[in-house]
């Protein structure tokens, strides 16, 4: 039996599902920020927020996909199963930082824009 064909097939499956399931919780989630940031053009929200899930999604999924060729020989069924679940782990972990990086640079963004608008309302009295 080839057993990477086996740790494949618990990889992939579990690796794409958390990939959607993380993707749409901060798509729903998300669009609060966004309108946090972007009060003055609320309708560009939406999209915004779908061409970073899209972003997200490339990104995510195409690093599993690069996961696969960076696979070693499995020689038995425990092997596949601990060398599956490292590289799901691996996944999930670099998904957390994406995510932390993402709301360290709205929240950044969010006070350049406001300290922008407070400079110019000043300015304009």
């Amino acid at each position: 039996m080839n057993y990477n064909i086996l740790s494949y097939s618990i990889y992939l499956p579990v690796t794409f599902y958390l990939t959607f399931v993380v993707g749409k919780i901060c798509f729903t989630n998300g669009e609060i920020y966004l309108h946090r940031i972007m009060n003055d053009h609320p309708d560009n929200v939406k999209s915004i927020n779908r061409l970073l899930l899209i972003a997200y999604y490339l990104f995510n999924l195409g690093y599993a996909a690069i996961m696969l060729s960076h696979w070693p020989v499995i020689d038995n069924i425990s092997q596949s199963i601990l060398i599956a679940f490292n590289k799901i782990g691996l996944i999930l972990f670099i998904l957390g930082i994406l995510h932390y990086n993402n709301m360290l640079m709205t929240y950044y963004l969010s006070k350049i824009i406001h300290k922008q608008k407070s400079l110019t309302k000043s300015q304009s009295l």
